[in-house]
């Protein structure tokens, strides 16, 4: 809303009217707005100054609130000081910023022309301009027909700055928001030193002044859901402390930690649902293009997958045992688990999964079932840098849980023994080989005993495992 308010004073040497707007806004930043709000404008035969109200989208991340405004009511047009060829003649008004942004905001000020001269719009044919000043100059130093801002206390022994011709660089900024509740006021002035040779006319320009937040580095606390996640932001979390973040595809919320190794990984077991046909895209999902949940003709439906398949992607809902940390979440065959992007595979990662947009599987591969140097992939080095054992990776802040697996010997599948003496069974991104059987893919596990086995290794993808992702 705005509202216009008319006034008129007469000055010593120059007829001026003063034409004043009003105008606040509220803005939300989270989405990279900014707007240049209104304050005055003033009208002269001499000189005529207009602020005037315009939108621009600017690029960056924000965080809060900015709201910007003027009291009109409180400008000064009638200071006017006499010199020995003409007057010096400044006005300034009050702009009121508030903001709880936590890195503050900035002020910029540029005409809208790019050009920082006032010039006579009465007479168009006059060439002879008020320029403004090239360097910072006292009022009683200015050079005749030249002009210049200030912020702060204006008068003619004030010290002037020159008026800049774009919004390249900030003409005040602050680096924190503001106690709750409190506004800033900053008062913006203008002073011209006027000739009297200078010819009858209105000479006037439009300036611009914007209020933007400033640019807040990405971090958890300005994200809210998985799919926000990248690797900067991963570096800005506390090690070991717990976060929570949304998953956009059905809203379940998880908890988060950037672990001793280094990466972020999720704290609580995976629990997102699908049926066949459900389409996993890359506006959400880790895959690179959409894929659709395979129809399984030998199915009862979910969770009573009544034949083993690696082409078919199964799901078992997860128990309701325990809950945030403690959720067992739900159990998912290596297809599921990939998002089908590791069926034929041997010996490498697969390219996509069931986690969030930004997460993915862990690897895993060790020397115990493919022959390799020595175990590697995040898995084993979490292990080894944690320290862990069956014990350790069950507590803060892993939280590992001994959810079991969804085991397939002969027939219909075991019911999966949650928090039973299989313990913990984790799919990785990794496709094993055992003997040349490629239907194998490496998975963390471990006993439910503290003094149980942790490590790694291969069982048949039909199978059905617990899903930790991992930020990219």
């Amino acid at each position: 809303m705005r509202r216009t308010k008319n006034y008129r004073k007469r000055l010593g040497h120059a007829k001026r009217g003063l034409w004043c707007g009003y105008g606040s806004m509220l803005l939300f930043l989270l989405i990279g707005l900014a707007l240049l709000f209104p304050t005055a404008h003033k009208e002269a035969e001499a000189l005529d100054i207009e602020i005037a109200e315009t939108e621009e989208k600017v690029a960056g991340r924000a965080v809060g609130t900015i709201a910007v405004s003027l009291d009109s009511s409180s400008i000064d047009t009638g200071s006017e000081v006499s010199t020995a060829t003409g007057k010096f003649s400044y006005a300034t008004t009050p702009i009121s910023v508030t903001t709880n942004n936590k890195t503050g905001y900035s002020l910029y000020l540029a005409p809208s022309n790019g050009k920082n001269t006032l010039t006579n719009q009465t007479d168009t044919k006059v060439t002879t301009a008020v320029t403004s000043i090239t360097t910072d100059t006292l009022g009683t130093n200015m050079a005749g027909n030249t002009w210049g801002y200030i912020l702060g206390t204006v008068s003619q022994n004030a010290e002037f700055k020159p008026v800049p011709t774009s919004s390249a660089n900030a003409i005040y900024s602050t680096t924190s928001a503001a106690t709750s509740g409190q506004t800033d006021t900053i008062y913006l002035g203008f002073g011209a030193h006027i000739l009297d040779t200078l010819p009858v006319g209105k000479y006037s320009n439009t300036m611009v002044v914007s209020a933007v937040a400033n640019y807040v580095p990405p971090s958890i606390d300005t994200i809210s859901t998985m799919q926000e996640m990248t690797p900067e932001i991963c570096q800005t979390m506390e090690l070991e402390k717990q976060y929570q973040l949304k998953d956009s595809r059905d809203q379940k919320t998880y908890y988060v930690a950037r672990l001793r190794d280094g990466n972020c990984w999720m704290t609580q077991n995976l629990a997102y649902d699908f049926v066949e046909g459900t389409v996993l895209t890359s506006e959400d999902s880790d895959v690179t293009r959409n894929w659709t949940v395979p129809n399984d003709p030998s199915s009862f439906g979910y969770p009573g997958i009544s034949s083993k398949s690696n082409t078919v992607a199964y799901m078992w809902k997860a128990s309701s045992a325990g809950s945030g940390h403690t959720s067992y979440g739900n159990h998912y065959n290596w297809m599921a688990a990939t998002a089908g992007t590791g069926q034929g595979l041997r010996l490498t990662n697969a390219s996509g999964s069931i986690c969030p947009k930004g997460w993915r599987l862990p690897t895993a591969r060790s020397k115990d079932y493919d022959g390799s140097v020595g175990d590697d992939g995040e898995f084993p080095n979490l292990i080894r840098v944690g320290g862990l054992t069956a014990g350790t990776v069950q507590q803060s802040p892993y939280w590992f849980q001994p959810a079991g697996n969804v085991y397939f010997s002969s027939g219909p599948p075991s019911v999966p023994s949650y928090g039973g003496s299989i313990g913990g069974a984790y799919w990785s991104s990794t496709a094993g080989v055992i003997n040349g059987d490629e239907q194998n893919a490496f998975y963390l596990f471990f006993g439910k005993d503290s003094d149980s086995n942790l490590a790694t290794g291969t069982t048949n993808r039909y199978n059905g495992a617990t899903i930790r992702c991992i930020a990219k």
